[in-house]
């Protein structure tokens, strides 16, 4: 990864191929494993025990190492390697392309609840039907059976209503009924897989074959390309930042409140959420010239606070 040899400290020639910064970090996060789990050393930093003048800790969280991974993302930062987070998605381009087969209710009913309910793509698509609660009151209960951030369970359900006319297009209650009603699945994944014509595959032993991630990432950037979006910018990731802005910046949460309805830590120790705000990657809402531009055009009016404001434009 790196352009400077180790054993000569000489640069290496500009024509050898070497890998990104993003593969260094996984070596780095492989060996941090590695010595941690495998070893028994734990997560403690690498460093030299004054009782026993013995080395103790993980050596690939050594201030050595941090210093150097540093260094080599600012080296590969000044030769155009830089790691990209996927753009979150916006509310006009979470709908998708219309046509006539089951394949865009399905990507539009996981597309919404990702964006929605904060979701990864993997827990979206683990979802059985009997995940899914349905209430008198005209909403829908859904209980994950899996969270990579709760592996010992105590899931906290999200109930769902159904959203107002104007945001219809990103309604999962709207989304999950229609595809419901136009798959007929009542048992087994809630996103089984797709025949190559995009009708549910029908033998029941079938539908507990769930729809791989590396196929709805392809149909997700198939669908971006129907509608003549560039798709490389764009991830399965792409849903949850784009939920989380909408929360904060159209529903005007505060962060505590998006944090409990994702599931997230509210002790704010990483700030994962700010990450996910926060993105040279995005696409912005306004343009930089204009932050202080005299007689601006007042922006729509938001139901949320009844103001006409550009603070929601």
């Amino acid at each position: 990864c790196d352009s400077i040899d180790f054993k000569t400290g000489a640069q290496k020639p500009a024509s050898q191929l070497r890998s990104g910064i993003s593969t260094a970090m996984k070596i780095r996060a492989a060996m941090t494993y590695l010595f941690g789990i495998l070893c028994g050393l734990g997560r403690e930093e690498w460093r030299r025990d004054h009782t026993t003048g013995k080395m103790v800790g993980n050596p690939s969280i050594s201030p050595k190492v941090s210093c150097y991974m540093v260094a080599l993302k600012r080296r590969k930062a000044h030769e155009g390697d830089c790691t990209e987070a996927s753009r979150a998605i916006t509310l006009v381009r979470a709908i998708p392309w219309e046509i006539e087969n089951l394949r865009p209710r399905l990507l539009q009913c996981a597309y919404t609840l990702s964006l929605i309910c904060l979701l990864r793509i993997e827990e979206v698509l683990q979802i059985r039907m009997q995940d899914l609660e349905w209430s008198k009151n005209g909403s829908v209960t859904l209980r994950l059976p899996f969270r990579k951030t709760h592996q010992t369970g105590k899931i906290i359900p999200f109930v769902i209503w159904p959203l107002e006319e104007d945001e219809a297009a990103i309604c999962p209650k709207r989304a999950l009924c229609e595809w419901l009603q136009a798959s007929g699945i009542r048992e087994g994944y809630l996103f089984p897989k797709l025949t190559s014509d995009g009708r549910a595959i029908k033998p029941n032993r079938l539908l507990y074959i769930l729809q791989s991630q590396a196929v709805f990432l392809e149909m997700f950037r198939n669908n971006l390309l129907d509608v003549n979006i560039d798709f490389t910018p764009y991830g399965t990731h792409s849903f949850r930042r784009g939920g989380c802005q909408y929360l904060i910046l159209f529903r005007r949460w505060n962060i505590r409140r998006v944090c409990e309805w994702g599931g997230w830590s509210t002790d704010f120790t990483y700030l994962t959420i700010v990450k996910y705000l926060i993105s040279w990657v995005d696409e912005p809402m306004s343009s930089r010239a204009d932050f202080f531009r005299p007689g601006q055009k007042v922006a729509r009016w938001c139901r949320t606070c009844g103001r006409n404001c550009p603070c929601n434009s």
